[in-house]
């Protein structure tokens, strides 16, 4: 009976490792949706730690994320930092910056701006 129990909990145990390696590797706990409301479309958009001294990499490339559409963030299963601030550029090179969000929290992120005011909100 014991070597039963054993060889089934190391076929379950085979399955997870095999199944991880086959996943797409990500961190769950930092990925988020984020949603343009802004009323612009995005041509660039940074990601890095809040104590980070400079920006990672553009993550959109080339194409810019329109008004009203949304982009799936997935990250490193390396990234461990729970603040995250994130910039985004228009068309003409305007900036704006969101600073210490608690990406652990959030699974929806949508960005907005009227006029001077500029809010996130996020679930």
């Amino acid at each position: 009976m014991h070597k039963t129990i054993v060889r089934y909990t190391t076929l379950i145990v085979f399955a997870l490792i095999i199944g991880s390696a086959t996943a797409k590797a990500q961190n769950i706990f930092l990925d988020f949706t984020l949603i343009n409301k802004t009323g612009v479309d995005i041509y660039e958009l940074y990601i890095s730690p809040s104590d980070a001294e400079y920006w990672e990499d553009n993550i959109i490339g080339s194409d810019p994320l329109e008004h009203n559409t949304y982009v799936d963030i997935e990250f490193s299963p390396y990234a461990a930092s729970d603040f995250w601030d994130i910039m985004i550029v228009d068309y003409e090179g305007t900036s704006v910056i969101f600073e210490q969000l608690n990406l652990t929290d959030i699974l929806e992120l949508t960005l907005y701006i009227d006029g001077s005011r500029v809010w996130a909100e996020w679930e």
